[in-house]
């Protein structure tokens, strides 16, 4: 009798299991799909987002690009303003990536070098040049939201620290001053486009010319 329950015990386990392995083969596809339709939405939104900016970011244009139901956008992103809180998280997680890997670049020269001032000014430029798409209507949005406009704000200070020490060794109130000069030139780039100040639209070797020149001069000579 013991190894008849014994038996029966086991053949019960084995269809229990048999059961919970179907089930979940049954929910992965379903978990992909969730996941596949929530990078659609991410993807549709940065395409509007970067193409016709934040005013066009409407649940509507998001559902007709990712060919998605309102029902399933509210129940993934509860509300346009979330959604665009996570396109921004997003679209600055890039940035930092991409700025992280080329100012690797500057931090292999040496210390004292030309080299050095040049590639943090070209890091700097290079990184809201490949970004440019995302950063312009961020920029726009951000001066009538405040919301943004602060996140944007703190986000700037990591960039500075890292420029900052970057360039310690001309002495750390100098390298504060070329880290702000740097990131302003690049913002109002992004603002205004390449003929902000000047007769003629400055190339981008031109631009980052000018930034080392000007970093160049601010760090060795004032």
């Amino acid at each position: 009798l013991n190894v008849q329950l014994v038996h029966l015990c086991i053949v019960s386990f084995d269809i229990t299991r048999n059961r919970l392995e179907s089930m979940a083969q049954i929910r992965t596809p379903q978990q992909e799909r969730s996941a596949q339709t929530w990078e659609r939405m991410l993807s549709a939104g940065m395409e509007i987002l970067m193409t016709e900016g934040v005013s066009s970011l409407t649940v509507d244009a998001i559902c007709r690009a990712a060919e998605v139901s309102r029902t399933s956008f509210y129940a993934r992103a509860g509300n346009i303003s979330d959604f665009f809180m996570v396109l921004y998280e997003r679209g600055m997680h890039e940035i930092i990536e991409t700025r992280h890997v080329l100012f690797q670049k500057a931090s292999a020269l040496p210390v004292d070098s030309d080299d050095r001032i040049r590639a943090v000014a070209d890091g700097l430029a290079e990184t809201f040049e490949i970004h440019h798409a995302f950063l312009s209507p961020i920029i726009e949005f951000a001066s009538s939201d405040k919301q943004i406009r602060d996140q944007g704000s703190r986000a700037s200070l990591p960039v500075l620290d890292e420029m900052i020490e970057l360039l310690s060794w001309f002495g750390e109130d100098k390298a504060y001053q070329v880290a702000r000069f740097l990131q302003q030139e690049c913002i109002f780039r992004v603002m205004y486009g390449p003929q902000w100040l000047s007769k003629e639209p400055e190339s981008r070797d031109e631009f980052v010319e000018r930034l080392f020149q000007m970093s160049r001069s601010r760090l060795r000579f004032n």
